[in-house]
């Protein structure tokens, strides 16, 4: 698990480093009056999308629990798995949360 989480890690990284050269280029890509006008800068933003690495985009970054590394079921606020969760929520480690009963 600990590889995994190390390169979920690196891939976000890689996206924050990254992400304001990704939003440009896409709206200069998107742009239709001035992708008739220059050629070259498209034909240049053509070759940095098939340059890119494969690691710097959003979709391959994974949501892991912060504790055990473990990928599913994960409570976005919370950044921890059930599993986690209920072992934590028995502890008391959570103010303000209660079981449910009706």
């Amino acid at each position: 698990m600990r590889y995994l989480t190390a390169k979920d890690k690196r891939r976000r990284i890689l996206f924050n480093k990254t992400e304001f050269d990704q939003f440009i280029f896409r709206i200069l890509y998107n742009n239709k009056k001035f992708s008739k006008d220059n050629a070259d800068f498209m034909s240049k933003i053509k070759l940095y999308y098939k340059m890119a690495k494969k690691d710097q985009f959003l979709t391959r970054v994974r949501n892991r629990c912060v504790v055990s590394g473990k990928a599913g079921w994960i409570f976005s606020r919370l950044k921890v798995s059930r599993m986690q969760f209920r072992e934590m929520f028995g502890k008391g480690y959570f103010y303000g949360l209660r079981r449910s009963s009706w």
